[in-house]
């Protein structure tokens, strides 16, 4: 009895060590584990930020698909987080032909985006501060890690159109 009593010790302690080690490499449910998740929708959403700024469309699409995909891991990590989520990956259904179209579709992507990251903001070593921006003539707000303005609806021929109207502290 002594040597079952033993094992099962052993095997208490090694289903708490790998439970520990599960939620160190953010398996864990809720927002740690969404944590890994909210990142990449986070750089993939201000790479196709910074393509539309200047004027480009190659890799928009990309980016696009892959906030999508990372919008699903975050309802899988976090239910809690499904509204929000899922609007985002509705919004990232790559499609534009255009650039106009890119810019356009970017528009609803970027509400979504700003909602989930206000209730769930990615780690500040993923992004740094977040600044949300507002561009009166394109009526659409979206998201930067600069103060400086760098327009994605208008592109480089009124990139300066726009103003800083709030910040989303990272974690």
């Amino acid at each position: 009895m002594k040597g079952r009593m033993i094992s099962l010790a052993a095997s208490a302690a090694l289903f708490v060590g790998l439970g520990s080690a599960a939620l160190a490499a953010g398996a864990a449910p809720g927002l740690a584990g969404a944590q890994p998740h909210l990142n990449s929708l986070a750089r993939s959403y201000l790479a196709a930020d910074q393509l539309l700024a200047h004027d480009r469309l190659d890799g928009v699409a990309a980016d696009f698909a892959t906030i999508g995909h990372c919008a699903e891991n975050v309802v899988k990590a976090d239910p809690a987080l499904a509204a929000e989520a899922g609007a985002v990956r509705r919004a990232a259904q790559p499609h534009a032909a255009t650039l106009k179209e890119a810019r356009t579709s970017f528009k609803a992507l970027s509400a979504a985006v700003i909602s989930l990251l206000k209730t769930a903001p990615p780690s500040a070593a993923a992004t740094g501060t977040l600044y949300t921006l507002h561009c009166p003539m394109a009526q659409a707000d979206w998201l930067q890690t600069s103060k400086v303005v760098a327009n994605p609806y208008l592109g480089q021929a009124m990139g300066a159109c726009g103003t800083v109207t709030g910040t989303i502290h990272t974690k």
